[in-house]
Order: C-alpha cells, then structure tokens, then sequence
C-alpha cells in the first residue's frame, strides 16, 4: 500500500488534512472486509476503496464532513436490506468504519505516517495501532519488531479490534512481508517462487547445487543461498511469520530440513510428496521424539487439492494454500489491506 501512505505524507507536507477510511470490523457478507482502506483528501479526490457502491458513497460524504471539523469517529454501517437504518445495499453484512482524520498540524499523525512508508519502501515489518474515542479524538502510533522485547509482547499476525463503551482500539499488522524460505530451486521451486513474489511474498532460496540457486533462475526472488541441508539455521534465520516449503530431490534432505525448521516457530511449513512419502518421514520424526502436535505442523501433501500435475499448477495449488494460510491463520478471515 506504498501509494496510499505516500500520498497522505504528501498531502500532509503541503498542510491538507486527510481523512483515512477503513474497515474497522466486517460481520456476514460484505463488499470488502476488515483492514481495507481509502483515503480521502482535501479540495477532492480519494485513493482506495472500502467496497464501492453505496457504501464507499457514505463514506466519502462522512469523510468530507470530518474533514470541515478536523474530527475522527466510528460509524457502522448496515448492508442487509430492510434493516433498520440499512444503507440500500443487498449484501447481507453489517461493516464498522473508522474515520482517522490526519492533521498537517499534528506531529504523531506526520511522523506516523512518514515511519509507515519508510518501513514499506525498505519492505520491513510493523503494527499500527488507532484507537478512536467518543469525543471525536483519534491517536496513532507505529509499532516496529525492534520495539518487541519479549514473547508475551508478541503482536497479532491478523488486525485485532477492542471495543468499550468509551474506546475504540485497532491494532494491526502492515508492511508485513512475510518471507517464504524455500528449500531446493528444482522445477517447482523455479515455478513457484514468481507466483509467491506475485501476490506479495519475499522470497529466498536455498539449494545445495550452485547452479539452480541464479538469478537468472529465480529473477523475482530476494536472496539466494548455496549450501549443504545440515545446520541450516545457522545461515537462514527464520521468524514466527515465515513460511517454509521443502521441496528437495529426496526424502532423505528433506527429512533433514524439516527436523530442523520443525524447532522454529514459522507461521507455514510444507513439505511436497506423495501420501506414502508424507507417512515415512512423519514416522521419522516421531521416532526422533517430535510430538503429534509437532508434526501436524506440517502441509503435507501440500497445496490445496486441485489435482495439479504440472509444476505450475502445483505452483498454483501451494501458492492458494499459502494466501488461505495468510488470512486465515486457521481461524481468522481478515484481509491485508496495508
């Protein structure tokens, strides 16, 4: 989302208020859900969307007035027709829409924002947190991963909202570029690294034969690593919202990886091959004292079941399984929006 936020540093330097839509909560079905942003500025325009139609319409009339009035606010919206105060939409949901209006003349909306599209231009990892109260107020703040000291700090991977009567608090991910780590450049890797960088993963990949780890084989791919599959984490470093494939040219290395990245805390670990393939290693890794738990861990067979049988349709099969990881996280449906 590095056109939206630049955008608002550059309304803000030239002293223009701007107000910043987003979808706080989204409950049934809706046009878009919670994390999706626009931007509406000052003297006219907007950049992103909420979900058009008569909502996005409502919006940008709110926003308008709280650009008159300097204020931020919640507002819910209801999209089920014949509701009470439903908005003439058929969708069947009921949204909650913050209002942040960004003040030219207030220092933590400028540096907010100017933190925010430097940690996006250098593909870094951050949280943001807004809380709205009922007197029209509104308070933002950054929150890097250097400023997370300790397990009990960890922050959610998905946008959390917490509602009192008095307070209305959004934390949430942004600039999150979660790292795919992907264990052998064969034929699949080399198809399904420029799919994962397509829909916004970073991508890394290590191979034990020089010669499949080059940048003319993997043009889209951040960093490419040569050596062998022992004591990998002494070179690849992999934080809680990684993700991890395997997919080396036998079960012995890749049995070796995954009993490595099994004792990481990676979002993802996937691993290709067949039922039968799946069923050995897993009783390797049993016998070597890994829990059921430990190995349920584990996406295999992975991908999605699409039948695929080419590399790129594989490629496509892993890569759905990881954007459904992505949202879901096994529980959640939140989206993205940053």
């Amino acid at each position: 989302m590095n056109e939206l936020v630049s955008e608002i540093c550059r309304r803000l330097r030239l002293r223009e208020r701007v107000v910043l839509c987003e979808i706080l909560r989204s409950d049934g079905s809706t046009p878009r859900g919670a994390g999706a942003k626009m931007a509406v500025f000052q003297g006219g325009g907007l950049l992103g969307t909420v979900g058009g139609g008569a909502l996005e319409r409502l919006a940008v009339m709110q926003a308008v007035r709280l650009l008159e009035s300097g204020q931020s606010e919640t507002k819910e919206y209801h999209l089920n027709p014949n509701k009470k105060e439903d908005i003439g939409m058929v969708c069947g949901g009921d949204v909650l829409l913050g209002f942040y209006c960004c003040d030219p003349m207030r220092t933590e909306d400028v540096a907010a924002f100017e933190a925010l599209r430097d940690i996006l231009s250098t593909n870094g990892t951050a949280w943001v947190r807004t809380e709205f109260d009922d007197s029209g107020e509104a308070h933002m703040s950054v929150i890097e991963r250097e400023d997370i000291h300790s397990e009990a700090e960890r922050l959610p991977m998905e946008p959390k909202l917490t509602q009192t009567e008095q307070q209305t608090v959004l934390l949430e991910p942004v600039a999150r570029h979660e790292t795919v780590h992907i264990f052998g450049g064969g034929h699949v890797g080399a198809a399904l690294a420029p799919a994962l960088s397509a829909v916004g993963f970073s991508v890394v990949v290590y191979d034990t034969r020089r010669d499949f780890v080059t940048k003319e084989r993997f043009p889209t791919a951040k960093e490419l690593l040569f050596g062998s599959y022992e004591n990998i984490l002494d070179t690849v470093k992999i934080e809680p919202e990684d993700y991890v494939v395997i997919m080396t040219p036998g079960h012995k290395a890749d049995h070796l990886v995954l009993s490595q990245v099994l004792r990481t805390r990676a979002t993802y670990i996937g691993c290709i091959g067949s039922s039968k393939k799946v069923a050995y290693i897993n009783r390797q890794l049993a016998e070597e004292g890994f829990s059921e738990d430990d190995i349920a861990r584990i996406h295999s067979p992975i991908g999605l079941p699409i039948e695929a049988q080419t590399p790129e349709e594989i490629a496509v099969s892993i890569t759905a399984e990881m954007i459904l990881h992505r949202h879901t996280g096994g529980a959640s449906t939140h989206e993205l929006k940053w």
